[in-house]
């Protein structure tokens, strides 16, 4: 069965000459039978033993088993021989602490494919031979070293392999003990060859059949020994032979793996805090590396839950303005046209519906009786402004905070920031919080015109409630401004916007307040507090004045202006609407004298809601330009439409001035819950910049086209370039932190393999291949590369929060430069694999190429 020849071994030693521990040596061994080897130390008796089990490798001549040269083994071959072939016995037990005895019996067979319940047998039995059946479920290290090495014997015989390699077995056992194991190996060594290297040739003579004396590297005796008892045939082990596998089976390999861990724990534990540091840099560093000018806005769209983008026409190409030339694309804000609508269309491409929106002059004096206060300020908005058509609701996502989507041609959509407004007027019945308003009518008292808000949507317009109080023509609010004014849009279908159309054609504009002030004053005394009726509402546009009698002076050659009815005049002034005292009140500017009395201006300051929102198409004061007789004359017929205690008339006789209500303002995109299909589309509403090279080379070059450029847009756009230097630097960065990964993780792995040279030892001794053994210390690492990746991830998310707003602190709205992707998580994961995999690689390769004996030896 062996066959060895022409043997040699030499060991070489640092700065000497080296050792020949085997020299020439040539040996036949059967199939069975007790062989013990025998001399002093140094001898050669060892070496020769672990070169018989491919443990170490000679430096000449060969060992043949069963007519195959362990010459031409692969290292796989080895790993199988060890596994199937040889069984050690070592003098220093080499078990594994992390198992219990009989765990550490049954590690060979479950390497194997024996059958479960097979393993189980074949182990106690092995114990059961060797004394130890009652301590089965004990601890490695709660025995004694007889104990120990009795369990190292069980191991040997359980996992029956045709030879048995034994190396100073009894060498630790007392006398009593000794005899027993000598006596059970010879009992296996009926049906099995067993080699035996010791110092006590006297158990040869009792125990053994033939006796090899080394001396020097050399056989120096080869003799037979006729046994006290004599030699008998013994029966074959009837353990059930399995194929070849020598895996090591995966629960095993976990429990091998946290009790490395174990072992390791303050190691383990720096390597974790530094690579999850290193993960938490590095995703965000990724993100940073990936910033994507467009990515930034759609991002930041989302993330403000903003699925209607206005959309805005701007020019690209060389343009004069002011004696200077520009090149490049610039804002045209108030040049949309229905005629633009075909052209949105086309290039959203069915991506996003395209919402057309109107002016809508309401305010909310309109739908109440009573005086409303006026507040010029930022924060508060007192009027609705546009209205946005919409043809199918299903396909609005912006977010509603109560009620629902309107179903009804007279239901409306108003933001959360309106019905607030609404609600500290105190002037709407019934309504004592925001959701109130759902359900609620809105009726305007002049025309009848109503509109139901079935849902209010949802914005973050307290978050700006810091502006109460600041004026919003303050230009250091331009996005608070832009963003509050935004919100007073309504939502409706197009059937409510027809019904704004036919209101305004009746010529009515709403006005906040035309009339006196609160208290004005003649002379000394203070007159008032004026009654509110004495304040009006509406305007009346009228483009003539033929056919209106007047008091005193007409108009002339006024091209516009406020015309009061006699009634209006004396309850504003106090005083008779006499010719006199009317001529006197529009011949001066300011505190005309009628009989002697100080009047007020005859100029009324008046606040309509604005097409741009916040703003008023009149502001500051109206020139009154003619009194007319109330109820008579020719203007009866116009007096009918017109309530003279609420509504003041307003003449024009050129082109009016202002947006009247329901008159085309712009476009909308309305985007869906595909934000990759959104990102993709805001790209192609970019506004393009092609650079000045491109416009001194093409001065003719112009281009209309739209984008969305909105506050969030905007300042990216303005970002871009700074922000391009902030993605090379996250490109620098990340390659530095991968390297600091692997070098961390090689530490680790190097360490630990140091550490645990002992185990792998005993695991290539029991013939486990080298992928397991890799597999083992690569998880190992790899679960602390998977615990610090996941415990990164929520630090990575807050971290990348406080980037953004460190490059937001600047702004009071949210903008989104940089985000983390499912991405960039992915690809922290798989650097991380890439990690364990790398660092792996050389401490790994250095242990595969050790001949195991040094491993054994030196992990002792």
């Amino acid at each position: 069965m062996l066959d060895i020849k022409s043997l040699s071994k030499t060991y070489k030693i640092k700065g000497g000459a080296g050792v020949e521990a085997v020299k020439d040596v040539s040996l036949k061994f059967g199939d069975k039978g007790f062989i013990f080897i025998v001399g002093r130390s140094g001898s050669g008796k060892t070496t020769l033993l672990n070169l018989i089990g491919g443990i170490d490798k000679p430096d000449g001549g060969e060992i043949v088993y069963n007519g195959r040269s362990l010459k031409d083994f692969s290292q796989s071959d080895f790993d199988a021989y060890r596994n199937n072939d040889v069984s050690f016995i070592f003098q220093d037990y080499y078990l594994l602490n992390d198992y219990n005895v009989i765990e550490n019996v049954r590690l060979p067979l479950r390497m194997k494919k024996y059958d479960k319940a097979d393993i189980d047998k074949t182990a106690r039995a092995a114990l059961e031979k060797v004394g130890l059946a009652e301590l089965a479920e004990r601890r490695v290290n709660e025995l004694s070293g007889g104990q120990r090495q009795r369990v190292a014997i069980a191991r040997a015989i359980a996992k029956g392999s045709p030879v048995l390699l034994c190396d100073e077995p009894t060498g630790n056992l007392d006398e009593r003990t000794s005899d027993e194991i000598l006596s059970l190996l010879k009992e296996v060594s009926r049906s099995k060859l067993v080699i035996m290297v010791t110092h006590h040739e006297e158990d040869s003579v009792k125990y053994g059949e033939r006796l090899l004396r080394f001396r020097d590297g050399k056989v120096a005796e080869d003799r037979v020994i006729e046994p006290e008892n004599g030699a008998e045939e013994g029966a074959e082990d009837s353990a059930v032979k399995p194929a070849s596998k020598n895996h090591i089976d995966l629960k095993d390999s976990f429990k091998l793996v946290f009790g490395n861990l174990k072992r390791s724990k303050i190691l383990a534990a720096v390597i974790f805090v530094v690579l999850a540091a290193s993960y938490i840099l590095f995703t965000n560093l990724l993100a940073l590396s990936n910033f994507k000018v467009q990515s930034a806005v759609a991002e930041s769209y989302r993330h403000n839950d903003s699925y209607v983008v206005p959309l805005t026409k701007y020019r690209s190409g060389t343009f004069d303005s002011g004696g200077r030339t520009y090149i490049g694309s610039y804002i045209i804000p108030k040049e949309v046209t229905d005629g633009d609508i075909g052209f949105v269309k086309e290039k959203a491409d069915g991506r996003a519906d395209v919402l057309s929106s109107y002016t809508f002059v309401k305010n909310f004096q309109d739908f109440t009786d009573g005086q409303l206060p006026y507040d010029k300020t930022l924060y508060n908005a007192f009027n609705f402004s546009e209205m946005i058509v919409v043809q199918d609701f299903g396909a609005f996502l912006q977010p509603l905070a109560f009620g629902n989507k309107p179903k009804k041609d007279s239901e409306i959509l108003i933001y959360d920031y309106m019905a607030y407004n609404m609600l500290r007027t105190g002037a709407f019945g019934g309504v004592s919080e925001i959701r109130d308003f759902v359900g609620y009518t809105l009726t305007d008292n002049e025309t009848g015109f109503s509109m139901t808000v079935s849902g209010i949507l949802k914005s973050v317009y307290e978050r700006y409630g810091y502006v109460d109080g600041v004026s919003y023509y303050d230009s250091s609010y331009t996005f608070e401004n832009s963003y509050l004014a935004s919100l007073q849009a309504i939502f409706c279908f197009p059937a409510l916007k027809n019904a704004a159309q036919k209101e305004n054609g009746e010529g009515f504009s709403s006005i906040f307040d035309a009339g006196l002030p609160e208290s004005p004053t003649v002379g000394n005394t203070t007159i008032g507090p004026i009654e509110p009726q004495n304040g009006y509402k509406k305007l009346k546009h009228i483009r003539s004045i033929q056919g209106i009698e007047f008091i005193g002076t007409p108009p002339g050659d006024a091209s516009a202006g406020i015309l009061l009815s006699k009634n209006q005049f004396e309850r504003l002034t106090g005083f008779d609407a006499t010719e006199d005292n009317v001529n006197k009140f529009l011949s001066e500017n300011t505190n005309p004298v009628v009989q002697g009395v100080p009047l007020i201006s005859r100029s009324f300051f008046a606040n309509n809601s604005n097409y741009l929102q916040k703003g008023s198409i009149i502001s500051g004061h109206l020139e009154v330009c003619g009194i007319y007789k109330s109820n008579e004359g020719s203007y009866a017929e116009d007096q009918a439409a017109i309530d003279e205690n609420t509504t003041i008339v307003r003449y024009y006789n050129s082109e009016m001035p202002g947006v009247p209500s329901g008159q085309f303002r712009k476009l909308y995109l309305l985007l869906g819950n595909n934000w990759k299909v959104n990102e993709k589309l805001l790209g192609d509403f970019a506004m393009e910049d092609k650079g000045e090279t491109f416009y001194s080379d093409n001065p003719d070059y112009v281009r209309f086209d739209f984008t969305d450029y909105t506050p969030y847009s905007h300042v990216v756009y303005k970002a871009a370039d700074y922000l391009a230097g902030v993605k090379q630097m996250g490109v620098k960065y990340r390659n530095y932190l991968v390297v600091a990964g692997a070098l961390g993780i090689c530490i680790f792995t190097f360490a630990s393999i140091k550490k645990h040279k002992y185990k792998i030892g005993v695991l290539k001794s029991l013939g486990i291949r080298n992928g397991d053994i890799a597999l083992i210390f690569g998880f190992e690492s790899f679960l602390i590369a998977l615990a610090a990746f996941f415990a990164s991830i929520a630090l990575s998310i807050v971290l990348m929060g406080e980037i953004n707003r460190e490059f937001t602190v600047n702004y009071s709205f949210d903008i989104v430069f940089f985000k983390l992707s499912f991405n960039d998580f992915l690809m922290t994961f798989l650097a991380s694999i890439g990690l364990v995999l790398a660092s792996l690689a050389a401490p790994l390769i250095k242990i595969f190429t050790t001949v195991p004996i040094k491993i054994i030896r030196h992990g002792n």
